[in-house]
């Protein structure tokens, strides 16, 4: 509260947010602590294409023409928005009427 000149409010509101945010730990009688970093992934949502398809009435398939497993192009990973080189899945298909 000195340093920032601030309110005992505002300090409070300050640690509960970051408290819900899983940055710190407090615990009653034993103090506040910072949490140890949490590794974090990269999730995509992929939709279920055949399912939405379907529900739309209507028949799904595909021919697959080319499956690969690359090491990731500056192009992927702009597509992707990740900065980190790795390797991707390289899919090529065509769908069946």
């Amino acid at each position: 509260m000195a340093h920032y000149g601030c309110s005992r409010m505002t300090v409070s509101k300050a640690l509960s947010e970051l408290a819900q945010a899983d940055l710190i730990e407090r615990r009653r009688r034993a103090g506040t602590f910072v949490c140890r970093p949490k590794f974090l992934s990269a999730v995509l949502k992929i939709a279920d294409i055949r399912a939405e398809i379907s529900a739309l009435g209507r028949s799904y398939g595909y021919e697959l023409l080319q499956c690969a497993r690359r090491a990731a192009t500056a192009a992927d990973r702009g597509r992707l928005r990740v900065r980190k080189t790795g390797k991707v899945i390289a899919l090529a298909c065509r769908p069946q009427r």
